[in-house]
């Protein structure tokens, strides 16, 4: 999960990047319209709380 407003945006991208390159299977979402720390406001803003449904559902499937 990366934020479109975050400062470690690319950074996660790239991050991402890497774990694919090293062959770690990876699903990378962006969000663009959210800023960092957005699953803390999950109760306030619909994209948020969409996001977090969507992490939560990801990781009950593991």
């Amino acid at each position: 999960m990366v934020a479109g407003f975050d400062p470690l945006r690319d950074e996660g991208m790239a991050y991402a990047d890497k774990l694919k390159d090293a062959g770690i299977k990876i699903e990378l979402k962006v969000y663009e319209t959210l800023p960092h720390l957005f699953p803390l406001f999950a109760g306030e803003i619909e994209d948020a709380k969409v996001a977090f449904d969507e992490a939560t559902r990801a990781l009950r499937g593991l």
